[in-house]
């Protein structure tokens, strides 16, 4: 089996189906004109109770560049996201899904200071996953990243409801 990973493992793999518009599998193109929105919808989920992340991906013909827009959850795991068709000729869109761990770090780390929780851990957590995203990132973002996970990383006992208004804040 070698060394594999809970998500090759499929543990936190996100699964798409039932995707719409699209005709024969995608094996014929859908059709609209110049300044029509393309309404994307699909069936996102995956096992357990994490938070999901998704985005449609669409580029015309010949480009190599990928523009993408969110997906929104709806109900009962169906998402939508759209994009506008900006030219005549053909275009690509595709649909890619995961597992957000700092959605459901997020998510889990609120419940908790609701209950009253101590999060001190939590915001070690924090820190962590924003250096993972900071060796992904790329340009000025990684010195954000690990600026933003240093400034939680900062002890004290003053400074838990600085760090954890920090650490929840909206990028």
């Amino acid at each position: 089996m070698g060394s594999e990973t809970g998500d090759e493992l499929g543990r936190a793999r996100a699964l798409i189906q039932n995707v719409s518009p699209e005709l024969d599998a995608g094996r014929y193109p859908i059709k609209r004109v110049v300044g029509d929105k393309v309404v994307v919808d699909a069936d996102i989920f995956a096992d357990g109770h994490e938070v999901l992340s998704a985005v449609v991906r669409f580029r015309h013909a010949g480009e190599t560049a990928w523009a993408e827009a969110s997906l929104r959850p709806l109900l009962n795991d169906r998402w939508r996201g759209q994009f506008e068709v900006t030219r005549i000729g053909n275009a690509f869109y595709c649909l890619e899904a995961w597992v957000d761990h700092f959605q459901s770090w997020r998510r889990d780390t609120q419940k908790k200071l609701k209950a009253g929780q101590d999060v001190s851990t939590e915001l070690l957590t924090c820190a962590q996953l924003l250096e993972e995203g900071a060796a992904r990132a790329c340009g000025s973002d990684i010195a954000r990243l690990r600026d933003w996970a240093k400034e939680i990383r900062k002890g004290g006992p003053n400074s838990m409801f600085e760090r954890t208004r920090l650490a929840l804040a909206d990028c």
